[in-house]
Formats: structure tokens, C-alpha cells, sequence
């Protein structure tokens, strides 16, 4: 397939617009920039005069591109004029070789966020060399094609996003459903009685001397490995994992089983999910000891069958057991782990539905 040079076929060029100082326009920074999807989550507007210095014009020939931790893949399809911070590169794609919704679709693509973010200056600010990024070769199939891919991915786009705001209004109802049936957790006005997480079932947590991005010997084998990530973006089961531990990993690992609850700790907030599968989180056996010595197995009073909807008010909140990439612990005792947790014991849970084949990796049904 033909290939080009960025440089050559969307080079970089701010749009030739100029505004008065009492102009009111579009300011975009890369706060209101969604990671990975590029959607633009408020759209600011102000006076022109109030945009300030480091800022470029841009149009609806522009693709915007963050050159600020390209992992993030910040990539803006402008449907307006406006004025934007300088970390985004306004590339203007020449119409004749390169459709410009194609050209967006190839920069968010995950093959290019992987390679690009290695392409990086500064450890603090990580910025991608440039240099680098428009010497980069993009395949150029016929323009006629480019649109007919763009077409398709546009539309998985917007399948995406309506998706998206069923499931935040389908979390709103939720929300109002356990209000109605439990009251405010926080206020407790139905007078619930309360009890310690390790009280009701096993509290645990562990450790990982080295986190598994940075020590590769740790991945590659055939054990899953559920991370933060995968708990903050399931809907109530983790089904997928994308990564799984080798033999070393596993050594360095505790076993999870299925059904068992996980809570976020850090980076994603309060954010859980029941295991639909059997795995592991990273785990050390050199961790500190445990200052709730029943924390590694089941309370005898602990109910042993799941039931979503309890006949009796509820006793407590949830357990959970922790994990901790980062080597900072908190007390078993309270849920103060820093990365995430994971809870079994006497916690009420929806019984799991029958093992689905995740997206990333087949899930072991045995």
C-alpha cells in the first residue's frame, strides 16, 4: 500500500483566521478533550482578547493533536473555528491525498497510541519528538476508500456513544432504586446496623515488588491478571482481562475466586466489580502482616449463598481484600490499600451469570 510522510500530507498549519478582541470564540484547551474518543466534553467560548498568547487559530480543515502524554490520545475533529492551546498541533491534511476524518481515526488507532508513546521527550511533562512524528510514514489507501473507512468507524462511533449515555442513564435509575429500597447510606435514615468490613467476611491485600509494566518477566503466561482498569470499565461482572501473568508473575500472585468483590483503591476512585472468572491481582508474599488474623478466610456467622435481594435489612457494608501495585499499604482493617481491593465473605452479590468468553482472552470455565 502507499504510504506517505506526515509532514508531506498534513503538515502543520493553523487556519489563516483572525479575530477582534470582542469576538466570542471557541477556546479549546485540552482539558475538554475526552482520552481516546476525542469528544469534546464542554465547549468553552470567551472573548478573543481573553485567550491569550500561547494560542493558535484552527478550522474545520484542521485535525488537532495533542502532543502532551500521547497516551492520552487526545485527537479533535473540529466542527468549528475557534482558538486552541499551542500542545495541540493543528494538522491540516491536503484534501486531495488525505480525508481528514481518516486521518483522525488513524491517530487515535491503538497501533499508532502504542507506538508514538514511545516516542517521547521529558519524564514529568512526557511530549511527543516531533521529528519523529512527521517522518512517520501513514498508509494511504485511495481516497475513495479512506472516506469508506472513516464512514464505518464513524458510525461504530456513534454506536459507542449511545451506548454510553444508556448506561450512565441506566446507572442513574440504579442510583435511584437503591435510594428508594435502602435509603442514603451516608444519613442510614432506615437505621441499618453497621459493622466493620472485617467483621463480615475476609479483608486482604497484597503487594507486587515491581509493577508489571515495568517488569515484562512478570507477563506473558496464561493466568489472568484483572487490573484497576478493568474493574473501573465493567458493567457490575469483570468478563475481560488484557493481560495475564507467567510463571514468575504467578509466583509473586494469590489467587482469586470467582464472585469475589473488587474495589478500586486509587487513579479510579470507589470504582467495583465481581470477578466472573477466577485471577489474580498483583500480589507478593513478603507484604506485611495482616492486623485482622481471620482476614484470609470466611467468618463462620458469614452467609455462604449469594442473594441480591436480602429478606432482612442488611448488616453492613461490603468487605473487601486489597491489592496494592505501588508498595504503600494501608490497614486491613479499613479500606486505606492505594491501588484496589477485592472482597469474599458476607457480602450480598447478584449470583454470577454464566461465564461469557471475554473480549481480550478466553475465560477459563473449569
Amino acid at each position: 500500500m502507499k504510504t506517505a510522510a506526515l509532514k508531506e500530507v498534513a503538515p502543520a498549519r493553523a487556519a489563516r483566521l483572525s479575530f477582534s478582541p470582542k469576538d466570542v470564540v471557541w477556546q479549546l484547551n485540552l482539558d475538554q478533550v475526552e482520552s481516546q474518543s476525542g469528544r469534546i466534553l464542554s465547549k468553552v467560548t470567551g472573548l478573543a482578547s481573553a485567550a491569550g498568547s500561547s494560542t493558535q487559530a484552527f478550522d474545520t480543515g484542521n485535525v488537532l493533536y495533542s502532543k502532551l502524554r500521547p497516551y492520552l490520545n487526545k485527537v479533535v475533529c473540529p466542527d468549528s473555528p475557534g482558538i486552541a492551546t499551542t500542545e495541540l498541533v493543528p494538522l491540516r491534511p491536503d484534501p486531495k491525498k488525505l480525508d481528514r476524518q481518516y486521518l483522525t481515526f488513524y491517530l487515535r488507532s491503538p497501533e499508532f497510541v502504542t507506538w508514538v508513546s514511545n516516542e517521547v521527550a521529558g519524564a514529568k511533562m512526557p511530549r511527543v519528538a516531533m521529528k519523529v512524528f512527521w517522518d512517520h510514514e501513514i498508509p494511504l489507501p485511495p481516497l475513495a476508500e479512506q472516506k469508506r473507512i472513516a464512514a464505518i468507524l464513524d458510525a461504530a462511533d456513534a454506536l459507542r456513544a449511545t451506548r454510553r449515555e444508556a448506561l450512565a442513564q441506566l446507572d442513574a435509575l440504579l442510583q435511584s432504586t437503591f435510594l428508594t429500597l435502602f435509603g442514603d447510606p451516608v444519613t442510614n435514615p432506615m437505621g441499618w446496623q453497621r459493622k466493620k468490613f472485617s467483621q463480615i467476611g475476609s479483608l486482604d491485600r497484597g503487594v507486587s515488588k515491581h509493577r508489571p509494566r515495568n517488569a515484562p518477566e512478570l507477563l506473558g503466561g496464561t493466568y489472568p491478571l484483572v487490573q484497576t482498569g478493568e474493574v473501573a470499565n465493567c458493567d457490575t461482572f469483570i468478563r475481560d482481562y488484557k493481560n495475564t501473568y507467567s510463571e514468575v508473575g504467578l509466583k509473586q500472585s494469590k489467587l482469586w475466586p470467582a464472585g469475589t468483590l473488587c474495589i478500586t483503591i486509587a487513579a479510579n476512585i470507589a470504582k467495583t466489580g465481581i470477578l466472573a472468572f477466577e485471577a489474580r491481582f498483583p500480589s507478593n508474599k513478603n507484604s506485611p502482616p495482616s492486623s485482622n488474623p481471620s482476614s484470609a478466610r470466611r467468618p463462620p456467622s458469614a452467609p455462604t449463598s449469594p442473594n441480591w435481594m436480602p429478606s432482612s435489612p442488611p448488616s453492613s457494608t461490603a468487605p473487601f481484600a486489597g491489592n496494592s501495585e505501588s508498595g504503600d499499604y494501608g490497614r486491613t482493617t479499613q479500606p486505606s490499600c492505594t491501588c484496589w481491593g477485592a472482597c469474599r465473605g458476607g457480602a450480598r452479590t447478584r449470583p454470577a451469570r454464566p461465564f461469557p468468553v471475554a473480549r481480550n482472552k478466553k475465560v477459563d470455565k473449569s
